[in-house]
């Protein structure tokens, strides 16, 4: 795509160039903070700033921190738009910029502001502001122990303003684009839930019923795990393995639960520092995550470590392989099962006592290490697939951001585009 014929210098760091026409504003020249609070009004459209989109919430669910009353929050309108600068200092990973469509209430500690639509429209403001948050640029600006912003603390961002008939036209072909790719992800996304859904099914299948379609079967009495070779016992989880609290040592590298991928139990490294003195384990040590069982965060330990937050630590005592009672916890029923049985509703968690009287199907030493391996083997060409998928997406993802980008900054001219 072309650049603009003549440029001019800015002066600002992460933005050196601006078309010749355009003007560098200060956010405060073009806008003000928007704040009406919601008490004796009671407005009950219940809204929140999540992934970068302002969404619905419901006021009446019973999940959630949610208050018990909504007097301090504030109301928000069409075209406003939303900031949350908490925590910047801890989270690096939220968009945190959002335009509302809608009026409803959001928490006041969320920032709002309202546009001056004779210098810019909210769809453009939003656009720029998105790219100023997928740049990261907020988080050197944060201040305080958990670094926080306010409106003053935004006030003099300096952003790239065009000409109106121009934002128009940034915005229409945005708007297009964007579509077409979001579009793509979400194909892309149903192919990628298949082929999990197909892995978690192949899992499922032989930890209950094994590899030998031609074995003579029983009932378990087990709803959950239904019917399973007739030489296998059933066996109680506390007898085949056990609950480790062993204290951390010094030196221990620290695994928290976003460290490990749900579904797969892979590790993810991150680059977070997390706080406490977990549990130690050793290889051969399942570490499960007891926090929203459903997330399925079972990881089988490689080396010693140790195990931040809310993870139980199982150790096999010998009548079952690790690797194939991995497999196992981690299957769609079992973690079913244990989700089932969770306490607390704002923040559920698996219970011991309860995951420690589940009956669990144990097939001999040998047919759990075929097991494995059938797994292993099969899941490998699946997740293949998956990786490819999720590349893709993330593809799509890094060219949706620097389209956005490239157009909002002025690195390159759409108005010459048509947009059908």
């Amino acid at each position: 795509m072309k650049r603009y014929e003549k440029y001019k210098p800015t002066g600002i760091q992460w933005l050196p160039e601006i078309p010749e026409h355009w003007h560098i504003k200060y956010l405060f020249q073009v806008s003000h903070e928007h704040y009406i609070s919601n008490k004796d009004i009671h407005h009950q459209n219940l809204l929140s700033l999540s992934y970068g989109k302002i969404v619905h919430k419901d006021i009446n669910t019973t999940e959630g921190l949610l208050p018990a009353s909504f007097d301090t929050y504030q109301i928000i309108e069409p075209g406003n738009i939303v900031f949350r600068f908490t925590d910047l200092q801890n989270d690096h990973k939220s968009l945190r910029v959002g335009l509302s469509k809608e009026t409803g209430i959001i928490t006041s500690a969320y920032i709002a502001v309202a546009v001056d639509t004779d210098y810019v429209f909210p769809e453009y403001f939003y656009y720029t502001l998105h790219s100023f948050d997928i740049k990261k640029l907020f988080y050197s600006m944060g201040s305080g122990l958990r670094q926080s912003l306010n409106y003053n603390g935004i006030r003099k961002l300096r952003l790239p303003i065009p000409p109106i008939d121009e934002q128009i036209k940034i915005i229409a072909y945005l708007d297009k684009r964007i579509t077409l790719i979001e579009d793509c992800k979400c194909q892309r996304e149903r192919e990628l839930q298949t082929l999990n859904e197909l892995k978690q099914a192949e899992i499922a299948s032989v930890v209950t019923r094994g590899l030998n379609p031609d074995v003579p079967m029983k009932d378990s009495g087990i709803p959950w795990i239904g019917q399973i070779p007739e030489h296998w016992k059933l066996r109680r989880f506390k007898t085949v393995c056990s609950l480790i609290r062993d204290s951390a040592k010094n030196d221990d590298k620290k695994i928290a639960l976003e460290n490990i991928e749900s579904n797969t139990g892979r590790l993810i490294a991150t680059d977070s520092v997390f706080d406490g003195e977990g549990v130690h384990f050793e290889p051969g040590d399942i570490l499960f995550g007891k926090l929203r069982p459903y997330l399925a965060k079972v990881y089988l330990a490689k080396e010693p470590a140790q195990a931040v937050g809310d993870f139980y630590v199982f150790r096999s005592n010998g009548s079952i392989i690790p690797a194939y009672l991995q497999k196992l916890i981690i299957s769609a029923p079992f973690i079913g099962v244990v989700n089932a049985g969770t306490y607390g509703t704002k923040m559920p968690r698996a219970s011991w006592q309860d995951i420690s009287q589940l009956s669990i199907p144990v097939p001999p030493i040998e047919e759990q290490n075929a097991i494995v391996e059938y797994i292993e083997s099969k899941t490998n060409k699946i997740d293949t697939m998956i990786e490819a998928l999720k590349a893709e997406i993330d593809r799509l993802t890094e060219y949706k951001q620097r389209l956005i980008s490239d157009v909002v900054t002025g690195q390159i001219d759409v108005r010459g585009e048509q947009i059908q």
